[in-house]
């Protein structure tokens, strides 16, 4: 597939979350399941009040 074809999709990524800490961290999977060459990613956040 061509690059301005993957841009003319829609895409519908898979993922679960692995761990989540209320108000403090949410981490989760993320993958693209229609493309094998894709790897498995995971994304943490870091949550909290801001103090500015």
């Amino acid at each position: 597939m061509e690059d301005s074809e993957r841009q003319n999709r829609h895409f519908f990524p898979e993922g679960k979350v692995v761990e989540y800490i209320p108000n403090k961290k949410l981490a989760y999977t993320w993958q693209q399941s229609d493309m094998p060459d894709f790897t498995r990613t995971v994304v943490t956040w870091q949550l909290g009040i801001r103090l500015d």
